[in-house]
């Protein structure tokens, strides 16, 4: 089962990775191409982080949490604001990296969070985090929906009367498989069988069934506001990342990962680690998913019930 640990440090291994082929406070989340896809993949990240605080009718002043904040961008466009950051993340590296650039983040996993330690919000974010949320052995348990009711009571202990929260996740595309399909050596008569077995060997993530299963999780604590698919913006982001890493001098390339191998090397989990490593930069076969309709991708608006 996904553990904060275990969870966490896929980050962690690959955190020179994506300083490299990122600009400062690297957002390795859907980029908000809206259409234009001549946008460069940094305006597009800062056109997202726009439209995101637009939409939860962010103020100069407001408080406001990002659950899964990485290293930090959505939480750095909130301060450029003169807004109030708070973020949470199981990533040691990113907790280090984001105080070292003055925001205010916790090494925090939002299931073992106090809701007093924190105070309230007049905002909410949480962005490519909660496909990560529920593993494959929760689901196999029949726990997927009672984590995502549990996200969402959160949220609602959180935030202000009125406030409102984002969500922006991967779910299942066309169709939400079987275990005993998910495999990644599968005939190549199974393409999307192979491509579905290889993006869950990456971690322990199982994705929501849909965006009708969120707002439906949703419901009894928030009111749905408005929604658009993601699907082909993420499709354009991996392979602006892709592209990216392959524009990095090949000596540079192979002193990331000389460095990344000599600083686990000592680890008991050494292969494990390096295996997982190597997975994190599968821009390619994530792309491939996104056009084939294999994972959808939602990002939903949605405002605190009053009434609860």
């Amino acid at each position: 089962m996904k553990t904060s640990k275990t969870a966490g440090t896929c980050y962690d291994y690959a955190n020179d990775y994506w300083l490299k082929i990122n600009d400062d406070f690297p957002d390795i989340t859907a980029a908000f191409y809206n259409g234009n896809f001549s946008k460069t993949l940094s305006q597009a990240q800062k056109d997202k982080h726009k439209w995101v605080l637009s939409g939860i009718g962010f103020k100069p002043g407001d408080r406001v949490l990002d659950i899964g904040c990485g290293w930090g961008p959505m939480l750095a466009a909130v301060k450029e604001q003169n807004g109030r950051e708070v973020g949470f993340t199981i990533s040691n590296r990113q907790v280090h990296y984001c105080k070292k650039r003055g925001l205010e983040v916790y090494f925090e996993d939002w299931k073992d969070a106090d809701v007093k330690m924190y105070g309230q919000f007049d905002g909410i974010v949480s962005i490519g985090a909660f496909e990560h949320f529920c593993s494959p052995e929760e689901f196999k348990n029949g726990e997927q929906e009672r984590i995502y009711k549990q996200f969402f009571n959160f949220c609602h202990h959180l935030l202000q009367e009125g406030g409102k929260l984002f969500l922006q996740t991967m779910t299942w595309g066309y169709k939400v498989p079987e275990f005993n399909e998910i495999n990644p050596d599968a005939p190549h008569g199974r393409y999307h069988d192979r491509i579905r077995g290889a993006i869950l060997g990456l971690s322990s993530w199982w994705p929501p069934s849909s965006e009708e299963q969120i707002v439906k999780m949703a419901e009894p604590y928030f009111d749905y506001i408005e929604s658009n698919s993601g699907r082909e913006d993420y499709a354009k982001t991996f392979s602006e990342w892709h592209k990216k890493w392959r524009e990095v001098l090949l000596l540079e390339r192979l002193m990331i990962d000389v460095k990344t191998y000599l600083k686990y090397f000592a680890a008991p989990d050494f292969m494990e680690i390096m295996t997982n490593y190597k997975k994190t930069r599968a821009d390619e076969l994530f792309r491939e998913a996104f056009l084939q309709k294999v994972l959808n991708h939602s990002r939903i608006f949605f405002q605190k019930k009053t009434n609860k």
